[in-house]
């Protein structure tokens, strides 16, 4: 199945694509790519989406977070990319504080009560008359 774009359908109205900004490098895989220009050289990154669903549809949800992250933050450029950094930064120790947390709950402690007394019930007897 071919795809019109990597994040078909769009979730996001205020997303706006540029579809020269992507190659469709074969039938289910985009490719977009950014470089940072330095004074000694360039970083060049390419990313890669390679999806293997039948159907747009079937795209899940994080997946397409997980593409449409990738994709904004390789078009940020200087304090908006700063910023973005900062705050991912912020949530991914947020998350990790978050399953550390949970995993370091103590189990539950049995206390006997010394002084209570423990009795045998007889069970009640009913007469059917």
């Amino acid at each position: 199945m071919s795809y019109g774009t990597p994040f078909a359908p769009l979730p996001w109205p205020t997303l706006r694509l540029d579809p020269s900004d992507w190659l469709q490098a074969c039938e289910n895989n985009f490719q977009w790519s950014v470089t940072d220009e330095g004074l000694g050289g360039n970083v060049h990154f390419l990313t890669t989406v390679s999806i293997t669903v039948t159907t747009p549809a079937d795209v899940t949800d994080a997946a397409l977070c997980r593409m449409a992250c990738f994709y904004i933050v390789g078009r940020l450029h200087g304090k908006a990319l700063a910023d973005a950094c900062q705050s991912l930064a912020d949530i991914y120790a947020w998350q990790l504080d978050q399953m550390h947390s949970v995993s370091q709950v103590p189990e539950p402690k049995r206390h006997r009560a010394a002084r209570v007394r423990q009795v045998e019930r007889v069970p009640f007897n009913f007469d059917e008359e």
